[in-house]
């Protein structure tokens, strides 16, 4: 329920949560919603009791909230249920129970103050956060609300940061395949914007400012939508990815997703990464090998050296059996 490491200040937020109980009712939507979103952000998980609660206050008042109060609890509700989704706990089991219904209920508000325009044009930063709050929600969203979203994102798409840009990608393919009717917008808005930020991060890769998690985010999108890039934007990602690993940037569950990605799509093969990821692994097995020879040797260990060598030996195969299962075997095309 509460992390370790935040175990003080997570006995803070229990206290505070217990003394905000009996004044639910009387909160506004703005302080209902930023209180949850506080608490999440902040990975603190409410007793059911609690979250049922807020449930009753939030029905409530369901009238009273505005674009942005309903933006922020979706996120809120929607880092909780992906944390849910990658924890096998019985409090965040509890959870996903009690926040179904009200996540149809903030939705269908949604609809009312978005798609049928009683508010102002969703704003950049609006449009970013509740995309990735449907993704991680992973709710059926209505073709209306869909499109609104879409048309909204293709207003501010020049202007995205790069960050923000990756994480636009990576949520429209998956949002797409959540909604139902994936078939049908990859045909429209979706395909023309995802042409747009391939061309916008083109740049990007060729100067190699993207991080591991963009380059993942942004191949992943790709291969999910099963659109393939053009052949020199994805020598362009593969150069970046193959730069990343040699300097020590690029995470091994990074290597993992962007070779699987490239597999997905089966239209290009990167060879370079491919070879350089095996040359790494060759040089850290040699390295502890060489290691652990000298460290044997300058301790005079002559007995034990064949026993204690011979099973790291076994060791360092066993982890690049590992590793070469795990990792390469997404790169066999």
């Amino acid at each position: 329920m509460i992390c370790p490491q935040l175990r003080p200040r997570g006995l803070v937020l229990k206290r505070l949560c217990s003394a905000a109980l009996s004044a639910l009712p009387s909160f506004t939507p703005r302080d209902m919603s930023h209180l949850v979103w506080a608490l999440q952000r902040m990975r603190f998980l409410p007793e059911p009791e609690w979250m049922l609660e807020a449930q009753l206050a939030i029905q409530a008042k369901i009238s009273q909230f505005d674009e942005p109060c309903l933006i922020i609890m979706l996120a809120a509700f929607g880092g909780y249920r992906y944390a849910a989704r990658n924890r096998a706990s019985k409090g965040h089991t509890s959870l996903i129970l009690v926040d179904s219904s009200m996540v149809d209920m903030l939705l269908k508000r949604l609809e009312q103050v978005t798609v049928f325009k009683t508010s102002a044009v969703m704003s950049r930063r609006s449009c970013c956060t509740l995309l990735v709050a449907l993704v991680k929600l992973n709710a059926p969203v209505s073709n209306e609300l869909h499109r609104y979203l879409l048309e909204n994102i293709s207003l501010y798409i020049e202007d995205l940061p790069l960050s923000q840009l990756c994480l636009t990608s990576w949520g429209l393919s998956l949002l797409g395949k959540a909604s139902g009717n994936f078939m049908q917008l990859r045909q429209g808005s979706e395909l023309q914007i995802l042409a747009r930020i391939q061309n916008l991060t083109r740049p990007h890769l060729a100067s190699s400012a993207c991080n591991s998690a963009d380059l993942l985010q942004l191949l992943v999108s790709f291969s999910e939508a099963s659109v393939s890039p053009d052949q020199e934007w994805l020598h362009l990602l593969e150069v970046c990815a193959v730069q990343h690993l040699r300097t020590g940037l690029l995470a091994p569950t990074a290597v993992s997703g962007i070779l699987g990605a490239y597999k997905k799509l089966g239209t290009y093969h990167p060879r370079t990464l491919i070879l350089t990821l095996q040359g790494i692994m060759t040089e850290i097995k040699e390295r502890r090998l060489h290691n652990l020879d000298h460290e044997l040797s300058s301790r005079h260990l002559i007995g034990r050296r064949k026993v204690s060598l011979s099973s790291t030996q076994r060791h360092v195969v066993e982890l690049s059996q590992t590793a070469n299962s795990s990792v390469l075997a997404d790169a066999r095309f």
